[in-house]
């Protein structure tokens, strides 16, 4: 069932993929497919999968990722807007000034995410933060 899920060229249900790549580690196979899905489609499920089993062998590119295409990323579909409140929790959960500044300048200049509004300011109230 993961593999259908991790191949599928098409949008798959944000849960679906969460329950997917937090459930277990997947074999070394799968690793080219979580990556596309991670670094190209914005995926923060896939991303936080990366993170977790690979933080070392990626941690350039995730890196790389969240201070240079993550601020240039798109989030507009309702699965998008799942991927990019993981991605604000990810920037916020690092600690480090500049990944704080790129969270608060992401939610500033994109607007798709109000229609969650409250689940956002829930996430950045528990960081301190107010827009």
């Amino acid at each position: 069932m993961d593999s259908i899920l991790i191949y599928s060229e098409k949008e798959v249900y944000w849960l679906l993929y969460k329950r997917t790549f937090e459930n277990r580690k997947h074999t070394d196979g799968y690793l080219s497919r979580i990556k596309e899905l991670a670094f190209s489609n914005n995926n923060a499920y896939a991303f936080d999968y990366l993170k977790k089993y690979y933080s070392s062998e990626y941690s350039e590119e995730l890196e790389n990722y969240l201070k240079n295409d993550f601020p240039k990323a798109k989030f507009q579909t309702e699965n998008e807007i799942f991927y990019l409140h993981s991605f604000i929790e990810t920037l916020l959960e690092i600690k480090n000034e500049e990944f704080k500044k790129i969270a608060i300048h992401k939610l500033r200049s994109e607007y798709v995410w109000k229609s969650r509004k409250g689940w956002f300011y829930t996430t950045l109230k528990k960081h301190g933060i107010e827009l």
